[in-house]
């Protein structure tokens, strides 16, 4: 590569190289398991904190950090961003959805992300008002 070419593509390995996600400096975890089940009763969204209903389908999430076994339920809407993430960046950090989208969208300046986290903003705020 020569001239104008060489100089974008120096350009554009350095820009990219401003954009840090958190998952790159995550831990990974010692034991990870996920499934996608049908919930049986009410539960709460790990990301949104939105209600998943009895009958609605969301992912569980079992692992184990540093020592430590966590669970994580993750409802139908909050699995669309979190797979743009797992895309866009190689991975995501699970109750940081929320602040990880917010970051993306102030840095790519793309609507459909400020979408989503208006969304789950939305759908917090409908299941505190339930209670």
């Amino acid at each position: 590569m020569g001239g104008w070419i060489a100089e974008l593509w120096d350009y554009v390995t350095v820009w990219v190289g401003l954009i840090m996600c958190n998952v790159d400096d995550c831990d990974w975890p010692e034991l990870y398991r996920e499934k996608h089940v049908l919930a049986r009763k009410k539960h709460r969204c790990t990301e949104c904190k939105g209600n998943i209903l009895p009958k609605e389908p969301y992912k569980y999430v079992f692992g184990k950090w540093n020592g430590s076994v966590s669970v994580f339920k993750i409802c139908l809407h909050c699995q669309v961003p979190q797979k743009w993430l797992e895309v866009e960046c190689g991975g995501y950090l699970f109750g940081e959805l929320y602040s990880e989208i917010l970051e993306h969208a102030q840095e790519y300046r793309k609507m459909f992300l400020y979408r989503w986290c208006v969304e789950m903003k939305q759908r917090k705020n409908a299941a505190q008002a339930v209670g």
